[in-house]
């Protein structure tokens, strides 16, 4: 593995670090003012827990400790936490006797950065020196008092937000800035740090920074935002990039025409892709992960509210609240945790902890909140991505968490037909990114399993699969023209923008109603049934549909993944919906439904509006209790309370008060009295200006009336004055 080095301008910064061989060991690494003066101290190098450097901490580690900047992109698992901890502690190391901090290191995530204290407190430990992490979890008055007191911490970590308030606090303490002699600055995972809204942490803490440091960027991608970062807080920074040799070696490199926008891939990492829609997801999850019941998954979704309704409605299943059969939807030897980005931080800890203490047959349900350089203890075999991430680089990072450091893992991303329709995959190559394969081989990327043997999916699922493929053919292959023959008359409103078409749309329609299963528990079923024996599921499951289609109109890339283009009935019934809420987006869809209905002369049973949903009568919703007998009293207590006042307000509307009135209306505001007059109609804003206009006038009119009979009556007064 041959590395080149270069600096900001192309010139070399140092000698070759490896050879064709391989990549040299800690203890031979040198710095650029000669070959026999050794980088590492010896304390150091007996507590590593390597022997051998990967190509990147070859090539970062001796920069570094030569006071230069520089600007890493590298893809996911190959070494980058290493390559700047290492070399934090030998700063640490060095200025030990100084009461400063010596090293900051930034992290977007508290997770990230408690991984990132986990891997360097061991050196630090063998180095008898010191670390504070500041993540949260304590009044940030402690932190700030710890990096005031006369002997701070020799090494800082922590999150942008919380280092920046502790770091002024202490300022304000005893009149000095704590980080005025740093020596060395990282931001880890610097793209995501300025996604995630720390621009302004990450600028207040630069302007406090010692000037003369060296600073660190890390990360798998590299945005203009954070070229944009390392042009105005790093003096001519030596760009390194892990490249691929054309002999498909890989080889770390720095030279001034990297091209940033390109996304590393491990090479043990295989990508694969299922054109799914999103009725389908969850019963080819459920039998995906059935499929691989030994091996550690991590399943992304895109919001926090879906995390929640998942985990509860599997959970529930496997309590046999649906029945024994619903409770077979995972294997009953896998362990099933889950994580988003807003519950506590000790239950995403101790969630990640069980997930990386199981051996095999474990299950993490995440938001991107897990995407971003956590290294998983024990590995992880297999990434589902059930959602489509908001950006390409959320996708590298997300299939970067497992094939890491050459271990084999298999990333699945499954995509609803309009997704790839619009070309998700195109913008994927052009990034430079080895487009995934058909996770069923060739010509069969719409399954997500070999059809041998038969699919592990029940029935009822694998007809709402073909169904779902239908209602996309149908909307994809409208004409608005032929909509209006058909129908023989103008129809309302305007025509939907239909996403283009597949070609094998209907031969997968074809095959999901011919496909020969074997007996598995219907997933769909279950989760409707679920909703309908627990108000509380179904109010999760109607807060995840709401939060997922707002989630899906805030992707980066809206010209490919276009909320209008969403299958509202089929992503309704994967939450367990038994009656779509009340929102726009939903009216739209029952609108445009209208237009491919006709088109297609397509019929659905059981449902006349939205597509992909068989709506429950409203009395049957109403009707579905709580399971916690304490809810469902308040519930109860609050409907009775509603009637009493709506009958008092019918009886007596003349002393019902207004408050009355409001409460008995409900949503809808209060009730209206028959003997009360009809509110005025709402004036416009032209007539509103005609009529105060005419008021004016007439009070001019008045006052110059007033004004010539005050003027008269002076006038008057001097003439009697004089006779």
């Amino acid at each position: 593995m041959p590395a080149r080095l270069g600096g900001g301008g192309g010139a070399p910064a140092c000698s070759p670090l490896g050879t064709a061989q391989g990549t040299p060991s800690f203890a031979s690494l040198r710095t650029s003012k000669g070959r026999d003066q050794k980088v590492l101290s010896t304390v150091l190098l007996q507590h590593l827990p390597f022997t051998s450097t990967t190509p990147v901490q070859a090539a970062v580690i001796p920069l570094l400790l030569s006071h230069k900047d520089v600007c890493v992109s590298a893809e996911t698992g190959s070494g980058k936490t290493l390559a700047f901890c290492v070399p934090a502690v030998e700063i640490a190391l060095n200025t030990r006797h100084e009461p400063n901090i010596a090293v900051l290191i930034l992290s977007p995530t508290r997770e990230l950065a408690s991984q990132t204290a986990a891997v360097i407190k061991p050196l630090l430990d063998a180095a008898q020196l010191s670390m504070a992490q500041l993540t949260g979890g304590k009044p940030v008055h402690a932190d700030a008092a710890a990096l005031a007191a006369r002997k701070p911490p020799n090494v800082l970590i922590g999150t942008p937000g919380r280092v920046a308030d502790a770091v002024q606090r202490a300022a304000q303490t005893n009149n000095k800035h704590v980080l005025r002699k740093l020596e060395l600055l990282v931001l880890d995972e610097a793209d995501r740090l300025l996604d995630l809204g720390f621009q302004k942490h990450v600028d207040a803490i630069l302007s406090v920074c010692n000037k003369q440091r060296r600073t660190g960027l890390f990360s798998a991608t590299q945005t203009e935002a954070v070229s944009a970062l390392a042009r105005s807080g790093m003096r001519n920074p030596t760009r390194v990039a892990l490249a691929r040799t054309p002999s498909g070696s890989k080889a770390a490199a720095a030279a001034a025409n990297t091209d940033s926008s390109k996304l590393a891939i491990p090479e043990s990492l295989t990508m694969q892709y299922a054109v799914v829609p999103h009725v389908g997801k969850w019963p080819l999850l459920c039998s995906y992960i059935r499929a691989h019941a030994n091996e550690k998954v991590l399943i992304y979704v895109l919001t926090c509210a879906s995390v929640r309704y998942y985990a509860a409605a599997i959970k529930a299943a496997r309590g046999g609240a649906a029945g024994a059969a619903a409770s077979r939807l995972f294997p009953a030897n896998t362990t099933f945790r889950w994580m988003h980005g807003k519950m506590p931080q000790s239950q995403r800890q101790r969630a990640l902890a069980e997930f990386e203490a199981a051996p095999s047959g474990a299950v993490l349900l995440c938001t991107d909140v897990a995407a971003r350089g956590l290294d998983f203890q024990g590995g992880v075999d297999r990434v589902v991505q059930l959602d489509a991430p908001k950006d390409i680089d959320t996708f590298v990072h997300r299939c970067g968490r497992c094939g890491r450091m050459g271990r084999p893992g298999t990333a699945l991303a499954m995509l609803a037909p309009h997704e790839v329709s619009r070309g998700f995959l195109d913008v994927i190559m052009a990034r430079g990114v080895t487009p995934p394969a058909p996770a069923g081989g060739s010509g069969l990327s719409y399954r997500t399993l070999p059809s041998d043997g038969g699919n592990d999916i029940a029935v009822a699922d694998t007809t709402a699969l073909a169904a779902g493929w239908e209602r996309f053919h149908a909307f994809s292959t409208l004409r608005a023209a032929d909509a209006r023959r058909r129908a023989g008359k103008e129809l309302a409103g305007k025509p939907p923008e239909s996403p283009p078409p597949i070609a094998y749309a209907e031969k997968a329609a074809t095959a999901w109603r011919s496909a020969d299963v074997r007996d598995a528990p219907q997933v769909l079923g279950t989760l409707r049934q679920l909703s309908a024996t627990d108000r509380s599921l179904m109010e999760l499951g109607v807060e995840a549909f709401v939060s997922q289609i707002k989630g899906y109109k805030e992707h980066a890339l809206q010209f490919v993944l276009r909320w209008k283009d969403l299958d509202v009935g089929g992503l309704a019934t994967s939450f367990g919906i038994l009656r779509a809420p009340a929102m726009p987006e939903v009216s739209l869809a029952v609108k445009w439904s209208k237009w491919w209905r006709v088109a297609s002369s397509a019929s659905e049973e059981g449902d006349a509006a939205l597509p992909g949903l068989v709506q429950a009568p409203a009395s049957d919703v109403a009707a579905i209790a709580y399971r916690d007998e304490a809810k469902e009293k308040a519930r109860l207590a609050t409907m009775h309370e509603k009637e009493r006042l709506k009958h008092d307000v019918a009886s007596s509307p003349a002393t019902a008060s207004a408050s009355s009135r409001a409460v008995a209306g409900g949503k809808g505001g209060a009730v209206p009295s028959k003997e009360e007059p009809p509110a005025p109609t709402r004036e416009t804003g032209a007539k509103r200006y005609k009529r105060e206009l005419q008021r004016d006038l007439e009070d001019l009119e008045d006052d110059y009336r007033e004004w010539k009979a005050s003027k008269r009556a002076k006038q008057k007064g001097k003439k009697n004055a004089f006779m």
